[in-house]
């Protein structure tokens, strides 16, 4: 458990939020990603061991991943 730093292939034109979903669909952390960035940093600490999936939404795009958690 801990932090996990998220990297994004470029940097966000406009702000995003992103999200963390448990394989239910129910979100369990998010955040708010400024322009400019092209990481961010999840912590980690409060979810049980699994699969997650990682979603970022922006007005420019919007992108996803899986970050599973032992």
């Amino acid at each position: 458990f801990g932090w996990y730093l998220c990297e994004m292939a470029r940097k966000l034109k406009n702000g995003a939020e992103i999200g963390i979903y448990d394989m239910s669909a129910r979100r369990v952390w998010a955040t708010q990603a400024k322009a400019g960035s092209d990481s961010f940093d999840v912590d980690a600490s409060n979810l049980v061991p699994g699969t997650y999936l990682v979603v970022v939404y922006g007005p420019d795009r919007s992108a996803s991943a899986k970050l599973i958690v032992k």
